[in-house]
Formats: C-alpha cells, sequence, structure tokens
C-alpha cells in the first residue's frame, strides 16, 4: 500500500458518503519509523469522468446514427441516378447541406437550435444584397436535432428542385420561406413564384420520397404540395418537441 493512490468510499462528518483517494508515504522521525497517510476528496474528479463517459457514449451513439444517415442517402441517391454525375452532384449537396446542419447543431451544443440560422444557412444565399429572391420570415424557432436535420434535408430537397427547375432556375422567380407558430404546433410554408403554372413531375424522385418519410417518420407531421398557377407552394405542420 505504501505509494500507491487507492479509492476509497468514506463518511463525512454531516454524514453523507463521498469518494476518497488514500496515499501512504513512509517516513522518520527521531530516527524511527512513521506513516503518514492523507486522504483527498475526489467528487469533482470522480464527476467529470462520468460527463467524460457519457460525452463518448452520445457521440458513439451520433456517429452510428450519422453513418446510418450517410449510408441510407448514398443507397438511395444511387438508385434515383441516371448516371455516375448525376449521383456525385446530388449526394454531394445533400451532404453539405447536412454538413451544415450540424454545424449549427454543435455551435448549439447539440441542444435545440435556431430555424431562422438554419433558414439563412441554406436558403440566405439568394435573399442577399446582390440577389432578393428569397424571403425568409418566422420567429426564432428552436427545434430539437432530429426534428432540425429534418427540416435542413427538406429544405435542401426544396431548395435544389428550384435552383434546377422551378423559381430559382430563372431570373424573375422568387421564393418565400416562411412559419408560424400556434402553441406547440408549426406550419412551415415554402412558396415559389414562377409566373407560370407548373405541373407535377411525371414520376416521385428520392427527394420527394425523402421528404414524405422525414415528415412522417421524424417530424410526425403532416405535409401537402401544391402545383399553382404561379408555382411549387409546400406546407409542412409538426408538433415542437
Amino acid at each position: 500500500m505504501l505509494d500507491k493512490h487507492l479509492e476509497l468510499e468514506a463518511v463525512h462528518r454531516d454524514g453523507h458518503e463521498l469518494p476518497v483517494e488514500l496515499s501512504i508515504t513512509r517516513a522518520t522521525s527521531a530516527g524511527e519509523p512513521v506513516f503518514l497517510g492523507f486522504l483527498r476528496d475526489i467528487s469533482e474528479r470522480r464527476a467529470a469522468e462520468r460527463r467524460q463517459q457519457l460525452m463518448i457514449g452520445e457521440l458513439n451513439h451520433r456517429v452510428k446514427n450519422l453513418l446510418g444517415v450517410v449510408a441510407g442517402i448514398a443507397h438511395q441517391t444511387a438508385r434515383s441516378s441516371a448516371s455516375l454525375d448525376q449521383f456525385q452532384e446530388a449526394f454531394v449537396g445533400r451532404l453539405q447541406s447536412l454538413g451544415r446542419a450540424h454545424e449549427i447543431l454543435s455551435a448549439a451544443t447539440w441542444e435545440r437550435a435556431s430555424l431562422l440560422d438554419l433558414a439563412h444557412a441554406l436558403v440566405g444565399t439568394f435573399g442577399n444584397e446582390e440577389d432578393r429572391r428569397a424571403r425568409i420570415a418566422g420567429p426564432d424557432l428552436l427545434l430539437s436535432p432530429r426534428q432540425f436535420l429534418s427540416i435542413s434535408m427538406i429544405l435542401h430537397e426544396l431548395l435544389t428542385n428550384a435552383v434546377k427547375y422551378g423559381a430559382l432556375a430563372s431570373p424573375e422567380g422568387e421564393i418565400d420561406l416562411t412559419w408560424t407558430v400556434a402553441g406547440a404546433r408549426v406550419t412551415l410554408n415554402w412558396a415559389e413564384r414562377v409566373g407560370q403554372p407548373v405541373s407535377p413531375p411525371d414520376r416521385q424522385g428520392f427527394g420527394s420520397k425523402m421528404i414524405a418519410l422525414s415528415v412522417k417518420h421524424d417530424l410526425k407531421g403532416s405535409a401537402s404540395t401544391d402545383y399553382a398557377s404561379d408555382g411549387l407552394a409546400f406546407t409542412v405542420t409538426f408538433d415542437l418537441d
């Protein structure tokens, strides 16, 4: 036991138990050997170790989930792509959108993150001083990580479609991204104005399927799509976690 550190449970004078570290050292006094014992309260160190283990476990859980999401995106994107170039463009775009969402969540320490920040990060480039074709309006709403990631992927698919085929494919096109909150119920609206009628696509691609799955399973809400006389209108409604 000499010159070693032993961790024990001790009882404080007020009656509560606490972890301590005991160390015993041999010394000499007046030519006689003596043994000195030192007790140190290690409650804070134990608490820090528990927090570290929780963080490692949470990190492992999130990494596994993220890898599962990436694998699913890769698989479904490959199935809906007609060529390697088409796959690369769609897959990289989806990963970049996921990355931006993770940056915002990390800044919020993976607690609730701002929908307003997400909207500006994804759509805001079309609403800056040089390009005012996107209007973003809504309260600074905080979403849970699950709902935040789901909304980020939905907005990415809508934005990608708008750039390729919708309002942002022409210089005159515009987008309104707005949301309202009533109690715990959130209603998010994406409205495109292209100045001419739009029609539904001939087939449902992966983006549309992913939006439907995200709304149903991640948001546990409902969505509707209207191919209106002047552009696409998409609405999703869900309750806050």
